[in-house]
């Protein structure tokens, strides 16, 4: 079976480079913006029309740390953009 993609849908496109640009971005679109930090959900799912066209989409890649996994004596923590090897 063949898989049929179109092409991505039109939306504003942001590379914030602080969590705070982030979060400011977030909140101007109230709820009508994604995430984008490995492209290999959203982008199928844009193509494939399998969730609606953001008004925004929020590219998390240039926030430093977000690729870090870290240890502070209290707990780990995970960034969201950290490999899953290394």
């Amino acid at each position: 079976m063949k898989t049929f993609y179109r092409r991505l849908p039109k939306f504003e496109y942001v590379r914030p480079g602080t969590i705070t640009d982030a979060l400011a971005v977030l909140s101007e679109h109230k709820g009508n913006a994604k995430l984008l930090a490995g492209g290999t959900d959203l982008i199928p799912q844009l193509k494939k029309r399998e969730i609606g066209k953001p008004a925004c989409v929020v590219d998390l890649k240039a926030i430093p740390g977000l690729d870090a996994v870290t240890h502070n004596g209290h707990g780990l923590t995970i960034g969201s953009l950290a490999p899953s090897t290394r």
